[in-house]
């Protein structure tokens, strides 16, 4: 039975969940721009502003063997989905091969699949590329993936993904590069050609700032102790400060607010030589998607 292409706006209507997750940053039409996520139930997903995308799918808690599953595409009209499966092995061995099955027994499941050499911090991983359309089909009708690592021909504990959300975070994707109605879309399946598709725009160049010749102070200048003692911090003004010349007569001051186990918060400031007062400095921070936020300090 072919599948019906769907819309972001009827997973809506239905109900799917399509909560916000923590983002890294706001997508701009002319800025480069890191990644903003949104979570889709078990999936998350992300794009930059080239419209380079990736999904992940995890592991249901509590149980987690440590496995996720991920699609990655570029932004060009011809890009194919890019699949790739990994899970944790706490020991590997050359003829190490995965075993994917769906909890729907009619759908294919594919076995003694190799493994590649890059996995890190104790993964294995293998792609599947050439069955991208096909397996990404699949996920649709299934409700979990379970993963097994066969190494020697011992089976491992079975790593079960979770495939709730993954329509919906795949069809975001299509939906971010311009897929929709096309017939390189991954959910949101039509007629229109690739080359129907707009381009990415370029990338943006960054020039790197020249940095100045002369060296931050050696000392706290009073006007910045001044204004940390107005902020609400704990530690005292002069604790481990950050500084860093910004041109020949500013700087930059990172005054330490609160220390922690593993985090330090600080407050920053912008002081030019010879002034009486030091500027608090507001940064943008990651927010949701299509949003903004500044600090305060």
């Amino acid at each position: 039975m072919a599948l019906k292409p769907l819309t972001l706006k009827s997973l809506r209507s239905t109900g799917a969940g399509l909560g916000l997750a923590v983002a890294f940053a706001a997508l701009a039409a002319v800025q480069a721009q890191a990644q903003s996520l949104k979570d889709f139930q078990d999936w998350t997903v992300g794009c930059d502003n080239l419209r380079r995308c990736a999904a992940i799918g995890l592991e249901k808690k509590p149980e987690s063997v440590g496995a996720y599953l991920r699609v990655t595409r570029s932004g060009s009209a011809n890009a194919s989905p890019q699949v790739e499966i990994a899970v944790y092995a706490e020991k590997r061995t050359d003829e190490a091969r995965l075993k994917l099955a769906f909890d729907d027994p009619a759908l294919p499941t594919l076995a003694d699949i190799p493994v590649g050499q890059e996995g890190g911090l104790d993964y294995v991983k293998a792609p599947l590329s050439d069955a991208a359309y096909s397996f990404i089909g699949s996920l649709r009708r299934a409700a979990t993936l379970s993963v097994t690592l066969v190494q020697g021909g011992k089976a491992a504990k079975p790593a079960v993904i979770s495939l709730s959300g993954a329509t919906a975070a795949l069809l975001f994707m299509d939906e971010q590069q311009k897929r929709v109605g096309s017939v390189t879309a991954l959910v949101a399946q039509g007629d229109k050609p690739a080359s129907s598709l707009p381009a990415p725009q370029a990338a943006p160049v960054i020039h790197a700032a020249k940095p100045p010749s002369t060296k931050p102070p050696e000392t706290m200048p009073e006007a910045v102790r001044q204004a940390a003692a107005k902020a609400d911090c704990d530690e005292p003004a002069t604790a481990d400060p950050i500084m860093g010349k910004l041109d020949e007569r500013t700087t930059l001051w990172g005054v330490l607010c609160s220390r922690g186990a593993y985090n330090y918060t600080y407050a920053f400031y912008l002081h030019r030589t010879g002034a009486r007062t030091a500027a608090p400095v507001a940064f943008e921070m990651p927010a949701f998607l299509g949003e903004r936020e500044r600090t305060t300090s």
